[in-house]
């Protein structure tokens, strides 16, 4: 989304001139004089209009925080924000943070593996003291056992113009239930969850179905689904990966409360890596262990992989190619194997290797989205074998000599 000029920009930035760091390479060695008795500096890359850092600075007045942001007209608002709140321990930065001095940024680097403390991408290798995993999934499999502790849950939303200006959050107690919540003019409305790889293909119908009940005026504009990760008592985990492995640490399993849990992750990983106390640090150790809310979802979790293996070696695929219609997918069985095979809308036909690269679980098809689901872990792809979620690290196999039409 392009951000709009905003009207008057210098006028505006030169009244909140207070809370600007106008030289930031001169402030080198100097930050703290900007507030000597602040327990502690964060910075804040990419701080954007400002909502989550003043929150920040209000909440925790005693830390000093350091705001870049390279768009000035997304920053004036942020200062503005801060200006009329009152705040003097947050100030923004005007620059590109690749250019702020001793800090390399790395972008389209993908981490490919941690062996000790390096960190291995495609471009070389970066090794570091103390390494924080937030992968989404954990994506070292050799520590911690985290898809055997974590299941991945599919969720949709729609975008409402039109509908009535509900205050506040509200959010439906039950499992099946429904969310709604402002966000600018729209009004977002949420429910059909799921665990992956268990669409019935109804979950946008059962989300405009109700948004028609309760709000027959109301328009559409958007539509979206989202994935997250659940813990098996429903508590992120959050702190060391592993007790093999003290100096790497993981933020995982928000449960559909990513900004909460976000800010959870990192005031806790702040403390560990800079020697303080968290004083609920035990309760979200991954290294806990609840019997009464961990046992009964750790061997559900196990069944799945069970049955996802033993899906895919003796139950025979029940679709034929040619009952496939135009949009929709089904498993095919073709010259002696299982494929998971989709008809685009032009009638072409995309075959591809119905395991799972991860745990070698059957795939499932998901209507919705047209893509192939794991349900054992959550991996997903799209029709053509591409990786859209991790725990996969590899694409699907396509099979290049199945009959394109049939």
């Amino acid at each position: 989304m392009r951000m709009r000029k905003k009207k008057n920009l210098v006028p505006r930035m030169e009244a909140c001139g207070a809370w600007l760091v106008r030289d930031p390479f001169a402030q080198r060695g100097h930050w703290r004089e900007l507030m000597p008795e602040a327990r502690e500096i964060r910075l804040e890359l990419g701080c954007g209009k400002g909502r989550f850092t003043v929150g920040t600075a209000a909440a925790e007045p005693d830390v000093l925080l350091i705001a870049v942001e390279k768009v000035p007209d997304a920053m004036v608002v942020a200062m503005e924000r801060a200006k009329d709140a009152g705040l003097r321990n947050v100030y923004f930065v005007d620059v590109d943070a690749a250019l702020l001095p001793e800090l390399t940024v790395y972008e389209h680097s993908p981490v490919r593996d941690i062996r000790g403390h390096a960190v291995r991408c495609d471009g070389g290798t970066v090794t570091a003291e103390q390494i924080v995993v937030a992968t989404h999934f954990p994506m070292l499999e050799r520590f911690g056992l985290y898809d055997l502790r974590l299941r991945q849950e599919r969720s949709y939303l729609l975008a409402l113009t039109g509908a009535p200006p509900l205050p506040g959050m509200w959010l439906d107690a039950s499992e099946e239930g429904w969310s709604l919540r402002r966000s600018g003019r729209y009004l977002l409305l949420g429910g059909g969850g799921h665990r992956c790889g268990e669409n019935l293909g109804d979950s946008y119908d059962r989300l405009r179905a109700q948004a028609q009940r309760l709000f027959p005026a109301a328009q559409e504009a958007f539509a979206w689904s989202s994935q997250d990760c659940m813990t098996l008592d429903g508590v992120p985990y959050i702190g060391p990966y592993s007790s093999s492995a003290p100096f790497l640490h993981v933020a995982t399993g928000f449960g559909k409360w990513g900004m909460t849990g976000s800010m959870v992750a990192a005031t806790l990983l702040t403390a560990r890596l800079t020697g303080e106390d968290y004083p609920y640090a035990d309760i979200f150790s991954p290294q806990r262990f609840f019997p009464s809310a961990s046992i009964s979802a750790f061997w559900e979790g196990a069944g799945y992989a069970v049955r996802g293996i033993g899906r895919r070696l003796f139950v025979p695929a029940q679709t034929a190619a040619a009952d496939i219609a135009r949009g929709h997918g089904g498993i095919v069985a073709w010259q002696g194997k299982k494929y998971g095979v989709y008809r685009h809308t032009d009638g072409t036909l995309f075959a591809v290797d119905i395991r799972c690269p991860h745990r070698g679980c059957e795939l499932t098809w998901n209507d919705d989205e047209k893509s192939w689901d794991c349900p054992c872990h959550g991996s997903r792809f799209d029709y053509t074998g591409h990786r859209l979620s991790e725990p996969a690290k590899a694409a699907l196999k396509p099979c290049k000599d199945f009959p394109q039409e049939i």
